[in-house]
């Protein structure tokens, strides 16, 4: 882990707001809130379940990159170790 990495968790609650652009919002203005509060974040990770494609193309429309895949234990004991580790720099 890089020093001074941060990291975000999301949830879209209601699924009639999925694929309508809300996730890449969030995850933008949680990021902006990152760099203002946190002046000595170098990054944000944030591993996201393989099998949760709408989570990770968020992250993406983001403008997180995939760095990694492969098996983290699951936050969700329901959920396949199977992860992709997305970051993102500080501007």
């Amino acid at each position: 882990m890089p020093a001074e990495a941060m990291t975000i968790d999301y949830l879209i609650g209601d699924p009639q707001l999925v694929g309508k652009g809300l996730g890449p919002r969030m995850i933008r203005s949680a990021l902006r809130s990152i760099w203002q509060d946190h002046p000595r974040a170098s990054c944000v990770l944030v591993p996201v379940v393989a099998a949760n494609r709408a989570s990770w193309r968020a992250l993406e429309k983001a403008g997180l990159l995939r760095i990694a895949s492969g098996d983290l234990k699951p936050d969700n004991p329901v959920d396949d170790p199977a992860h992709h580790l997305y970051r993102i720099d500080r501007p």
